[in-house]
Parts: C-alpha cells; structure tokens; sequence
C-alpha cells in the first residue's frame, strides 16, 4: 500500500506545475514560520512570558497564517471545452467559383462608383492647390 502512495507521489512531482505549487506553498510557509517566530520571540522578551507560553502562542499563529495561506491560494479555474465554446474567428467557406466571380465584380463597381469619383475630386483638388500656388509664388517673382 505504501509503494503505491510514493508512486503517486513521484508521479504528481514529474508535473512541473504540480511541483511549482508545492515549492511555493512550502517557501511562503516556511517564511511565515521564520517571521512568526522572530515577531513572537520579540514580543516574549518584551513582556516576560514564559517558555510555555511563547511556544504555543508561536505555533497556534504559525498554524493560523498556515491556514489562512492555503484557504487563500488562488486556484485553477477550470478552462471550458473548447467544442462548447463559439468560435469567435469561424474560417469562412470557401467559395464556389460562380460566387467568387460575382463578389469581384460586385467590388469593381463598388470602387467604379464610390472610390474612383472621390479620388478623382481629391485629385482635382491636389492640382487646383499647386495652381494656386504656382500663380502666388509667380506673383511674388513679378513684386
């Protein structure tokens, strides 16, 4: 029975997250142990308790902080299946050559009729300001 437990054991250690968490449960521990002990310690001097006392002061608020420690890890929240989930990004289908043909010519007109009008305005605009500016700069030669 027992060389099952260890088996288990060492097969939990294999997981590098499983082992992270228990490296960290244990420093944090031990680093509450050490602050516990120093804070009571301290206050034990200062108010001349007895051994006894000291000691199981010092172990009930390292067991407490303990506790504490461990009811607030935060744990994994379990992820969701990704078939149930909707898929945001969905790939289009393809489409058929008769629908791809008429989705081209739909885009040509589309710029025939919105882009072409609106760049050629812009274009128009682009010459009647350097116009501009050539007859003020030619004015400005002829002062």
């Amino acid at each position: 029975m027992a060389k099952g437990k260890v088996g288990f054991l060492r097969s939990r250690f294999r997981d590098p997250e499983v082992r992270d968490h228990i490296y960290r449960v244990v420093s944090i521990a031990l680093i509450v142990i050490a602050v516990g002990a120093c804070a009571i310690l301290v206050a034990a001097f200062m108010m001349q308790l007895d051994v006894l006392m000291v000691a199981f002061s010092g172990v009930l608020s390292v067991s407490v902080a303990f506790y504490l420690f461990v009811r607030l890890w935060p744990r994994k929240v379990p992820e969701e299946n990704p078939n149930t989930k909707p898929n945001m990004l969905a790939k289009p289908k393809p489409l058929s050559p008769e629908e791809y043909r008429r989705q081209r010519a739909k885009a040509q007109q589309l710029i025939r009729d919105k882009a072409a009008p609106a760049l050629a305005k812009a274009i128009r605009g682009f010459l009647q300001q350097d116009e501009m500016h050539q007859k003020g700069a030619w004015r400005e030669k002829r002062k």
